[in-house]
């Protein structure tokens, strides 16, 4: 899946509720570029096996929802610049995301403003260095994580 849509400026929405991501160990580039794009559901993804999701929301800067819940990020060892140039994501979903190794508390998200993570999530901690599970949550321009 390594660069799928990558340069897509024109495309608005994306229908892949059907895709079977079960075997798919290269999600990097996938959307990058997708400059037009609004909002993505992804919560039907299974990123199990999944090693690098390198630039996999690049660029995609009028991106506002995103739903990565039920991400498993254990095995992702690649993910620099996941979320570079998504300035003005408004809302995104982690409910019931693994991400032990933090990779979304690490990522350009903290950065922006206002974020609002919905559900339960599984987050590792900053500070502590453990993971967390956390009811709701908010990131809020240049502040790590703030809990609610």
């Amino acid at each position: 899946m390594e660069s799928m849509f990558s340069g897509c400026t024109s495309l608005l929405s994306i229908y892949l509720s059907n895709f079977v991501t079960s075997s798919v160990e290269n999600m990097a580039s996938m959307f990058l570029g997708c400059s037009q794009l609004e909002s993505i559901d992804l919560s039907s993804f299974n990123t199990s096996l999944v090693t690098d999701m390198t630039s996999l929301f690049s660029d995609c800067d009028s991106l506002k929802i995103l739903d990565i819940s039920n991400f498993n990020m254990e095995n992702v060892t690649k993910s620099e610049s996941m979320f570079s140039g998504v300035n003005n994501l408004q809302y995104i979903n982690i409910y019931n995301m693994i991400d032990s190794q933090n990779i979304i508390g690490q990522s350009e998200l903290k950065n922006l403003a206002d974020l609002i993570i919905c559900g339960q999530a599984s987050i590792l901690n900053k500070e502590t260095s453990k993971c967390c599970y956390y009811d709701y949550l908010v990131i809020i321009k240049d502040v790590y994580l703030q809990i609610i």
